[in-house]
């Protein structure tokens, strides 16, 4: 236990300093969409890395030791010398030797497609392997790093954990369990099968699975305003964003959204920035941010909250530099200067893909369970039983997590998914075996 507690402590004190870890290097301009992306995929993963803006000194220097004078788009260099241009998200994670290509049978019993809260718990409690996830990172879109900070929703979590560090745990444990993991991949179509189903990559590969577990989460929605859209990556981010946080420092930052998500960012933002605002549509924060979070902005002495509020438009030339705010309860709408700007205002689900074979609600959501009879959608139910607590309206493939129709949309809740879908998983499995005997046998 002391080995553990100080490990801990040694670990978190190493995080702190992550921003001068020389072991992955990203030169890139200042407001570089792209170079954002890197860095933020990085960080997500937990993979200590250093910005070095690619137009000052350190970088100029940088660029001419590596006989890259004069090169705008992002360069990366990783510990052993490899050096990256404009690498895709499969390079920069091959390079780093991660795995991004399918090894061994393409066919397995369990695939899961997601590596948030409950694909990870999922994965980790089919503790017998042959699981396959596609995936860009680990920890999903939950606050910075994944899980909030502290999140108060898990019984038993350390305080100060971050959701990164506590994927990252669940991802070994999968991986020493024998899941083997597809990362930097995503899934373009699925082919419901009565025995197999198959999944195609985006590049053509593909994957037959028993059994699926749809847990992809969501995706947050967008404002919709063009002129922000095209600052995208250059001050504006949607998501926590935790790479820019120390790119802050001094800074003045707005935030829109009134959930935990949000409240928790601007927590997690006002460490750095000197101003931190929070941009709220509604009159009270209290009706959709836990109680514990609004006492901790309050505070906060550089947080400030502008209810009644809305952005209604932004600019700036290479970098967002100013928003346009209007307050409904007034009528009146003024111009402010910012330096960034993270929209945390609902999520969509990522379900465009899925074959209508799987039923969704109105708002593109996997629809399971019990759900599908009161929704009257089993009438091409093939089966005698009814479908099962997480199974869709397809036999063998089931939805967990933040994709499902009327789930919480917590973590804690998306983990007990996760892991109680693969008892569901077993079912399903022994069923299609004795039918399989039985239809041989006679």
């Amino acid at each position: 236990m002391f080995h553990r507690t100080l490990s801990e402590f040694l670990y978190e004190w190493a995080r702190s300093y992550e921003g001068t870890s020389n072991e992955v290097v990203v030169l890139a301009e200042k407001g570089s969409p792209r170079g954002h992306e890197l860095r933020n995929l990085l960080t997500r993963n937990g993979i200590p890395n250093r910005y070095v803006p690619s137009d000052s000194p350190d970088g100029e220097s940088r660029l001419a030791a590596l006989g890259l004078v004069g090169r705008r788009e992002p360069i990366v260099t990783v510990l052993g010398g490899a050096v990256l241009i404009d690498p895709s998200n499969r390079e920069l994670a091959e390079s780093y030797g991660v795995a991004t290509s399918l090894t061994g049978s393409p066919e397995v019993d369990v695939a899961i497609i997601g590596a948030g809260p409950a694909g990870l718990a999922a994965a980790v409690v089919r503790h017998l392997g042959g699981s396959r996830h596609d995936r860009d990172r680990t920890g999903g879109d939950r606050g910075p790093g994944g899980i909030e900070l502290d999140d108060p929703q898990l019984p038993g979590l350390r305080p100060g954990i971050s959701g990164s560090e506590l994927a990252q745990r669940a991802y070994q444990q999968a991986w020493v369990f024998g899941t083997r993991f597809l990362t930097m991949r995503e899934i373009s179509g699925l082919e419901c099968g009565r025995i197999f189903h198959t999944l195609t990559t985006t590049d053509g590969e593909q994957i037959r699975a028993r059994a699926v577990v749809l847990a992809m989460g969501v995706t947050y929605t967008r404002l919709g305003l063009p002129a922000l859209e095209q600052l995208l990556g250059r001050g504006v981010f949607y998501g926590a964003s935790p790479a820019e946080a120390k790119q802050l420092e001094g800074r003045r930052v707005y935030l829109v959204g009134a959930g935990n998500s949000a409240g928790q960012a601007a927590l997690h933002l006002a460490k750095w920035a000197s101003e931190v605002t929070l941009v709220v549509r509604g009159d009270s924060l209290a009706k959709s941010m836990s109680a514990y979070l609004i006492h901790e902005i309050a505070s906060a002495k550089n947080i400030s909250v502008r209810l009644r509020t809305r952005i209604v438009d932004g600019s700036g030339a290479r970098a967002l530099e100013s928003l346009t705010l209007e307050n409904e309860a007034a009528g009146t709408t003024n111009v402010v200067e910012a330096d960034a700007l993270f929209v945390l205002i609902g999520a969509r689900p990522r379900t465009s893909w899925l074959p209508r074979d799987i039923k969704i609600d109105a708002h593109g959501f996997v629809i399971a369970g019990t759900d599908l009879s009161h929704d009257k959608l089993l009438d091409d139910w093939p089966l005698v039983r009814t479908p099962q607590h997480f199974e869709t309206s397809v036999p063998g493939i089931f939805a967990v997590g933040d994709v499902r129709s009327r789930s919480l949309k917590r973590v804690a809740s998306s983990v007990g998914e996760g892991a109680v879908v693969i008892g569901e998983i077993h079912h399903y499995l022994e069923t299609w075996e004795k039918f399989e005997r039985t239809r041989r046998a006679l």
